[in-house]
């Protein structure tokens, strides 16, 4: 139940966010992460890709999706595939015409895939997040950022999620 009222409440997000935004600062961001996940019991790491999604309804204040997929490196002929995700508001505290940086937090979601040994185990989990994104302006319409995304999941497996990553924005 919670993973649908999630993907339902994500789903609703990008349409009325990026379907019907009539902003000028709509982002979508591309870039590669390096994402560690704590859990209680185990500890994956891994490089990945990092996507994001942000609409701006003023100068400063906005909606955002931001995510990781990573594969993370294996042991004991384990493989482990996880997704992270950050929804929530998103608010530049500075900005100029070359430089700008947001910060967003909001609710956070870990969804992992073990794979091995014959068997296949899923693992998810709700909590809160933040990240902040330091974001120089290459031209009007293109961006490089840099960002620091951690998340803290409370509900279902515990977990704690650091994802420094890199990329270009349009």
């Amino acid at each position: 139940m919670e993973k649908k009222l999630l993907f339902l409440l994500i789903g609703l997000f990008i349409f009325l966010s990026f379907g019907y935004s009539q902003t000028k600062d709509d982002y979508y961001e591309f870039g590669g992460t390096y994402c560690t996940v704590r859990g209680s019991d185990d500890s994956f790491s891994g490089w990945g890709l990092n996507l994001a999604g942000i609409t701006y309804y003023s100068n400063t204040v906005g909606l955002g999706v931001y995510g990781n997929v990573v594969y993370a490196e294996p042991y004991e002929n384990i493989t482990v595939i996880f997704f992270n995700m950050l929804l929530g508001p998103s608010f530049k505290f500075l900005r100029t015409e070359q430089f700008s940086i947001p910060i967003a937090f909001g609710v956070s979601g870990v969804y992992g895939l073990v794979v091995g040994g014959g068997e296949m185990l899923q693992a998810f989990n709700v909590g809160v997040g933040a990240n902040l994104t330091v974001e120089v302006k290459l031209s009007e319409t293109m961006h490089l950022y840099g960002r620091i995304q951690g998340a803290y999941g409370f509900l279902g497996e515990g977990s704690l999620v650091i994802a420094p990553s890199i990329g270009i924005g349009f």
